[in-house]
């Protein structure tokens, strides 16, 4: 394994879509997939900056691209995802009340909005 390895995108690029040991062709899908994510990472940063409401947001980037592909190619949700990307959003929704200063009418209208 080389240091070119260790960034997908362009060990995807320099290897011209093929494995390095086995020589089989690797879908465009994956360079395509951490490209999104890292663009929905970034504007994410961009639109909302570095606050703790945002952590546990840019955390779920990843596992919403995962559920997003995976029931693309197999029309599935797995329910360790769902579960998942529910703490995160509970997490989201604590940490924007602790910000506002424990106001209860913002805790509401999150709890509100989920169900």
């Amino acid at each position: 394994m080389s240091v070119v390895d260790l960034v997908p995108f362009f060990s995807w690029l320099f290897l011209r879509g093929r494995c390095r040991r086995c020589d089989v062709s690797i879908s465009s899908l994956y360079p395509l997939v951490e490209i999104i994510t890292m663009l929905a990472f970034l504007l994410l940063f961009w639109a909302w900056g570095l606050r703790w409401a945002a952590v546990p947001v840019l955390l779920a980037v990843p596992f919403l691209m995962a559920a997003l592909v995976i029931d693309w190619k197999h029309m599935i949700l797995p329910d360790s995802l769902n579960i998942l990307l529910g703490l995160f959003g509970l997490a989201y929704v604590g940490l924007l009340y602790l910000e506002s200063g424990g106001q209860a009418a913002l805790l509401l209208n999150h709890a509100g909005a989920a169900i």
